[in-house]
């Protein structure tokens, strides 16, 4: 699984370099000697290459140094997310940082400790022939590494494929005729080269290329594989009509440019778009509506429900891009806790002054939203214990799904007694 991602994750980066290697742990080491120029310095570039990462969904950090030890020591040592080594300060700019910075073994880094040697600094304080014949040349090697004193070869991961399709105007254009026509060529020409290659994809961008030598770009994620020229086609025509090119005098678009990014391998019961077959979890006509609002709205515009490992009812369900929702799972419950669904969750649980008929059991009354209620049937109780991993949850609640005279269904839960707060009742939502 680490793997898998890892590997995605190094696809997503091919933009900023082309040498790119798998790290110790859950890294990649970049090679970007070539690169920082072109993405406007280098505090610019770790930011990008931090939002390419947060699109997917990951949280990271990112080091700049002069070799890979020291690029990975930082990401694990440095106080932000985001660090950048001076050139050529070698150990110095590390001296502070745990000797567990330097990829050692959990043995090799408890033994340094033991003997008080517990940052690079220290560890650097000692000749390099002591410190290979006292802890190994595992350790010496690492720690010369760090410092570019050693070499450290990296087995670079294969190019992928790039899928793209470019088309070039005599003039430059103003007008979103002749750039609709060049998008709908494009589309033809790219999606003939992902079925040549057996592969769809799932996100595109779409680049004008303009007179003044800046770009306007247009990303696109869908919710399946694409490989058809003509619905791809569609939902770009909704995104520039969404987002129609600007006009400035005197400055036309020269070219423009479509590109396919994370090809994927296509089934052959994803080839087709209206088969009802889905790469992921929407299908049919409702992912191609999902796809076209996405385009035309934005990705975090269009939200879907996924359910959450808890059994609080405000947090068993989280909204998510309908784009990254993950696959559904069959959620199974005891008998002795299948009381009715809520039809209505309130927005917060209401508090409510209740009356018990004996202890321990549903009221008989409550007095919610200035009116008293006397309820007649009463199920329960389902016991839910407070989700001790959050650190603001005290007690645990009681549920009961009560009726009143009138017929009307709602979901209360007792909140248990701490040794500061006193039992209370809630209203929490409206049930079937």
């Amino acid at each position: 699984m680490l793997a898998e991602r890892l590997a995605r994750l190094a696809h997503a980066c091919w933009r900023f370099t082309p040498r790119i290697a798998l790290a110790p742990g859950d890294s990649l080491f970049l090679d970007v000697s070539g690169s920082i120029g072109l993405f406007g310095g280098e505090r610019r570039l770790l930011r990008e290459v931090l939002a390419e990462l947060e699109e997917r969904g990951e949280a990271g950090r990112i080091c700049l140094a002069d070799t890979p030890g020291a690029a990975w020591a930082g990401t694990r040592a440095a106080s932000g997310p985001v660090s950048i080594l001076p050139p050529g300060s070698g150990l110095e700019a590390m001296s502070a940082w745990p000797v567990e910075a330097l990829r050692l073994d959990a043995e090799d880094c408890g033994l340094l400790r033991e003997l008080g040697l517990d940052t690079i600094g220290a560890l650097g304080g000692i000749a390099p022939e002591s410190l290979q014949a006292r802890f190994g040349a595992g350790t010496a090697l690492r720690l010369k590494q760090a410092a570019g004193q050693a070499p450290e070869p990296l087995d670079y991961l294969p190019p992928p494929r790039e899928f793209k399709a470019r088309l070039d105007f005599e003039s430059p254009v103003v007008l979103r005729q002749p750039i609709a026509a060049a998008v709908a060529e494009l589309t033809v020409r790219l999606c003939d080269q992902l079925t040549a290659a057996g592969m769809g994809s799932r996100r595109f961008e779409l680049r004008l290329h303009r007179s003044d030598g800046k770009r306007v770009a247009y990303g696109l994620r869908t919710a399946r594989l694409i490989q058809p020229a003509p619905q791809l086609a569609e939902l770009l025509d909704e995104k520039l009509q969404a987002g129609a090119p600007g006009r400035e005098r005197g400055v036309g678009y020269d070219a423009v440019s479509l590109v396919a990014r994370d090809a994927e391998d296509v089934m052959a019961e994803q080839a087709d778009w209206l088969s009802g077959a889905s790469a992921g979890n929407l299908k049919g006509d409702f992912a191609r509506l999902v796809d076209r609002l996405c385009s035309r709205l934005g990705a975090d515009a269009v939200r879907v429900p996924t359910p959450e490992d808890s059994y609080l009812p405000e947090r068993r369900w989280r909204f998510v891009s309908a784009l990254d929702s993950a696959a559904p799972e069959h959620r199974f419950e005891a008998p002795h806790e299948a009381m009715r669904a809520p039809l209505l969750l309130l927005e917060q649980a209401e508090p409510v002054e209740a009356a018990a008929a004996a202890a321990g059991g549903p009221p008989a009354w409550i007095r919610w939203r200035r009116k008293r209620l006397s309820l007649r049937r009463a199920q329960g109780p389902r016991r839910v214990l407070a989700e001790w991993w959050r650190s603001e949850e005290r007690g645990g609640r009681e549920y009961w799904l009560v009726e009143d005279e009138q017929g009307r269904s709602l979901c209360l839960y007792r909140k248990q007694p701490t040794a500061d707060e006193a039992s209370r009742w809630y209203v929490q939502a409206l049930a079937a």
